[in-house]
């Protein structure tokens, strides 16, 4: 067991050079991994795992004419058995490359019937709702409000800030999650005051600010990002601060504030925001970042908080840019790590 390395770009095959972040997952219904990713020709492209990699340009295959102006975001939909990949387009709207068997597009502010200045300001996140069998794509729109999309056999749009009361516009990119302890859906973010805020619903939405609920004395400086953790059913949100730190805003009743840096023992400052994932395995945490030195840092709670160095622990030696994403795979219970790299490849760094 141990942490190791592989360039997909060079595995898959693929020839489109990164030009963005990618974001992992997994698909239960064939078994598979996907790493989705904006190349430098502005398309969407997916390396595929099946026991190999391969390469795929999801605008050419699903049809699409519409180029992308930012990050994919993916996720699977056990309803129908689906997979989603939602992106702003250069149109400035919503779109959605989706698969059952094959890949189709589908413009989903057109198809929400979203109005004029609902368009996309950021990067979407997507994620689905066992309560209901909901989708649910958010962004931060043209006026800084937090706009959702959600999907029950059509497509609809809901403006949280005016749903949920809150005057706290959006400073980044929201992120969203769910919880099964209390079947409620949760959207995080930056706002202006440089706090970070949820929008959480139960049946109608509410505003909470998290930073003045946990007592927090940092303030954020970048993007935050949700998980859920079932040994203890706790609610987790971090974020890096202005002191490049990361932080954790974590709920058990009441939101409390960690500093993960100083938990872990890690002495080595944030220059990404950070991504965070759970582990059936062994029932722990995982939260990683993209280091000052340029390598992919983990902090990682197993009753306590530890730090690791990925790219050394992989005995890798390419720099990352931008932000790592992080997932688990139940079929051969294995972690991932995704990044770009200094070469504009995508990196895997997985623990078996």
């Amino acid at each position: 067991m141990g942490w190791d390395r592989n360039d997909l770009t060079v595995a898959s095959g693929s020839p489109a050079p990164a030009g963005g972040n990618p974001d992992g997952y997994t698909w239960d219904v064939d078994k598979t991994q996907h790493v989705v990713y904006r190349g430098q020709d502005n398309r969407i492209h997916e390396l595929w795992f099946n026991g190999a990699w391969h390469h795929n340009d999801l605008i050419t295959a699903s049809g699409s004419q519409v180029l992308a102006n930012g990050d994919p975001s993916g996720y699977t939909w056990d309803v129908d058995g689906t997979q989603h990949v939602v992106y702003c387009g250069l149109n400035t709207h919503i779109q959605e490359l989706w698969f059952n068997g094959a890949w189709h597009h589908n413009d989903l502010i057109a198809a929400s019937g979203s109005p004029e200045r609902a368009h996309p300001n950021g990067d979407p996140c997507g994620y689905t709702w066992d309560v209901d069998k909901t989708q649910h794509v958010v962004f931060c729109d043209e006026d800084s409000n937090v706009r959702e999309l959600w999907f029950n056999g059509s497509w609809h749009h809901n403006n949280l800030n005016a749903a949920s009361g809150s005057t706290a516009k959006v400073a980044g990119f929201p992120d969203g999650y769910t919880w099964d302890v209390d079947g409620t859906q949760h959207v995080v973010y930056r706002g202006p005051d440089n706090h970070i805020h949820e929008l959480w619903f139960n049946g109608a939405w509410h505003h909470n600010d998290l930073t003045v609920a946990s007592g927090s004395p940092v303030e954020a400086d970048g993007d935050p990002a949700g998980y859920t953790w079932d040994v203890d059913g706790t609610q987790h949100v971090v974020y890096r601060g202005p002191d490049s730190r990361i932080h954790e805003l974590w709920f058990n009743g009441a939101w409390h504030h960690n500093d993960l840096i100083t938990a872990s023992g890690s002495q080595v400052a944030a220059h990404s925001d950070p991504v965070g994932y759970t582990w059936d395995v062994d029932k722990t945490q995982h939260v990683v970042y993209r280091g000052s030195d340029k390598h992919i840092h983990e902090l990682w709670f197993n009753g306590a908080w530890h730090h690791n160095d990925l790219t050394v622990a992989s005995g890798g030696s390419m720099q990352a840019v931008g932000t790592p994403a992080g997932y688990t795979w139940d079929v051969d219970d294995t972690q991932h790590v995704v990044y770009r790299g200094q070469d504009n490849h995508i990196h895997e760094l997985w623990f078996s």
